[in-house]
């Protein structure tokens, strides 16, 4: 396969592992929203609600009505929704901030190391690694947090540990193998679709 074809080839490969890697770090920052108890949080929503003067509410649609609604109960025992065989976690916002943070713990620490193994060994073998090692802790993370608290921090921590390589090993790629009249544009896209 000619370089010039090869080069497309790359780019989505390139955009794939991004994907890829984002989905692997951020699915908890969206589960654990649902895998905590949010009896406290909705109280206070419903405080904080009551504040404002009803003159002052401007409903867009059918949904913002039926959320007025929901906060002119005075009992939150018509809103619980349990579902058998659902499991919450007693986690404060101190402990999610910690579970949500030992990613970058891992992460932020082999950033340099991590960028020499790409080095050495290429970045084929290296985000390989990164995107088959998060995705297997992902699978993992059912089991591990139900079974050991520690573990599942440990989980995350060996997670941002893998996923530390992912970009390194991204902008390797790009500099072997698209030519360096394109490199720029090339970098550029991939950091914008990053942010």
């Amino acid at each position: 396969m000619p370089l010039y074809q090869f080069r497309y080839v790359i780019s989505v490969a390139v955009l794939g592992s991004i994907l890829t890697a984002y989905i692997g770090r951020l699915n908890l920052a969206i589960a654990i929203v649902y895998m905590t108890k949010t009896q406290s949080t909705l109280k206070d929503l419903k405080s904080s609600y009551s504040n404002v003067n009803q003159s002052d509410v401007c409903y867009e649609n059918e949904a913002s009505r039926t959320l007025s609604k929901l906060f002119e109960y005075d009992s939150f025992s018509e809103l619980e929704v349990k579902e058998d065989g659902e499991e919450k976690f007693d986690w404060d916002e101190t402990t999610t901030g910690h579970i949500l943070s030992a990613f970058f713990y891992g992460y932020i620490l082999t950033q340099i190391p991590v960028g020499a193994l790409v080095n050495r060994y290429g970045p084929r073998l290296v985000c390989s690694v990164g995107l088959i090692g998060t995705g297997l802790i992902n699978l993992l993370t059912p089991l591990i947090v139900v079974n050991s608290f520690g573990l599942f921090i440990a989980s995350r921590v060996l997670m941002g540990l893998v996923q530390s390589g992912i970009f390194a090993s991204l902008y390797s790629a790009v500099t072997r193998w698209v030519p360096d009249n394109e490199r720029r544009f090339k970098v550029f896209f991939f950091i914008v679709t990053v942010f």
